[in-house]
Formats: C-alpha cells, sequence, structure tokens
C-alpha cells in the first residue's frame, strides 16, 4: 500500500514516521491489538498501526529522534498516526479510528 511519498526516504517526515512504524512495535499491545489482525501470514495493517501505536504511547518519553523538532514529538505523533489510518478504508478504518481517539484520549503518559 505505499505510495511514491513513502520512498523519498530523505524527508524527515518519512524518517521519523519509518522510526515510529518500528522502534516501539515490540512494545506494543499485542493482545489488545489482535482484534485488528485478520491476517493469518503475518500482520495486518491495521494490526501493525496498532501495535506501534500502542508501543509509541507507552514509550513516549523515551522517543528521541525528532532532533531539533523533539519539542514538537507530539505533532509528529499525531501526524504519523492520521497518515497511516489515512492509507486504511471501510470498517478497518472506522474501527482504527475509534480505536485511535479512545487511546490517546486515555492516554496517561508514564514516568520511565
Amino acid at each position: 500500500m505505499d505510495d511514491d511519498y513513502d520512498n523519498i526516504s530523505g524527508l524527515t517526515s518519512i524518517r521519523c514516521y519509518n522510526q515510529l512504524d518500528e522502534d516501539s512495535f515490540s512494545s506494543g499491545n499485542y493482545q489488545e491489538c489482535s482484534q485488528f489482525n485478520n491476517d493469518s501470514d503475518g500482520y495486518s495493517e491495521p494490526c501493525l498501526l496498532c501495535l506501534s501505536l500502542t508501543g509509541n504511547l507507552k514509550n513516549y518519553k523515551k522517543l528521541d529522534y525528532f532532533e531539533e523538532l523533539n519539542s514538537h514529538k507530539c505533532n509528529y505523533l499525531n501526524l504519523w498516526a492520521y497518515y497511516r489510518l489515512s492509507k486504511l478504508q471501510g470498517e478497518e478504518y472506522q474501527k482504527m479510528r475509534k480505536f485511535i481517539i479512545d487511546h490517546w484520549y486515555n492516554y496517561i503518559p508514564n514516568e520511565t
């Protein structure tokens, strides 16, 4: 589901988005995100987004790769979530949108 924009590796936004996709994936909430996995061969796109989102929220205070824009990491995380969500369609989009809104609203940063 990549488009040409995703292949411009020199863009700061793409570099940061790729790190948001990958770095906290393993810290994601597998139990909660399994509801979005409809791919028997791996992880579906909604499940990958869920795992990355829950991992990034869990590790929010450790997100430190935005360089001079680090004070805007909440904005980057928000834009990343919107960009990844925009690649979904139909029921997947609706369910993931609700999930993101609920988790963002209920997010309480931990102090680690």
